[in-house]
């Protein structure tokens, strides 16, 4: 099995993205939850109409309580690159902790 990485930068408070997964664009929104203290993961299609929302944990699956027919036949994990147990923190997300996507 392979994984794609997504690509992510959280030196903003929110920020978005685009990626091809399996030939379809997909936009990408992560929003720290400054109240919560947790990252927020939105998957929408190419017009942004949303597709599915999940909060970030980490090694569990993403939007997988979804069964939207525009979701990519894929799972998504996040995942503790230092395997002691991390969860994504606002300052780790994408350096320590990343998020891929089986291709």
């Amino acid at each position: 099995m392979e994984f794609d990485i997504l690509s992510i930068d959280s030196e903003d408070n929110s920020y978005s993205f685009q990626t091809i997964i399996k030939e379809i664009l997909y936009n990408i929104e992560l929003v720290w939850n400054t109240r919560g203290q947790f990252w927020v993961i939105k998957l929408s299609n190419s017009k942004d109409d949303i597709i599915a929302i999940s909060k970030v944990c980490t090694d569990y699956p993403l939007f997988f309580r979804y069964s939207n027919p525009e979701q990519p036949q894929t799972n998504f994990w996040t995942v503790d690159l230092t395997q002691k147990g991390l969860e994504p923190l606002r300052d780790n997300l994408g350096i320590d902790i990343i998020i891929v996507s089986e291709s």
